[in-house]
């Protein structure tokens, strides 16, 4: 799973302002963060800690302050990059195992986001990168 999701557990105050996610990534830019589904900036907003591509047990994103973290869900997720290719190979270049293996982990990645969203989508979560026309059909909705 590409994402980790917490919920907010008292006043602003007493929020959480760290919280740990786990899952690989093919760079730090790739992590995301929303509140309440609205995003937030990295940098203004949260910070990421402890990074390592292939997910590590201690890394997390901290909020800058309880104010940036607002209230309500917080969601921590994976957008690989997918107009752009990590590793593009030229004729008579050598194939290292390395950039293979990248490639290979794009392509898994993009397609576990993918059907998170699908799956996402047909639960009637809003949380998911696929809208239809920016809400979800509603159950009994369609006969």
């Amino acid at each position: 799973m590409a994402q980790q999701t917490y919920t907010g557990d008292g006043p602003d105050s007493n929020y959480l302002l760290r919280y740990p996610f786990s899952f690989p990534s093919i760079s730090s830019a790739d992590i995301r963060v929303t509140v309440n589904n609205q995003d937030k900036v990295i940098t203004n907003d949260y910070t990421i800690n402890g990074y390592n591509s292939a997910g590590s047990a201690t890394a997390y994103i901290e909020f800058v302050s309880s104010t940036t973290r607002g209230t309500g869900t917080v969601r921590i997720f994976r957008r690989t990059e997918g107009n752009t290719l990590e590793r593009t190979f030229q004729a008579g270049s050598a194939i290292k195992a390395d950039d293979l293996n990248t490639v290979n982990k794009q392509t898994l990645f993009l397609a576990e986001e993918n059907r998170e969203s699908i799956n996402s989508l047909a639960a009637g979560d809003s949380s998911g990168a696929i809208q239809i026309s920016g809400s979800n059909i509603a159950d009994n909705s369609i006969t």
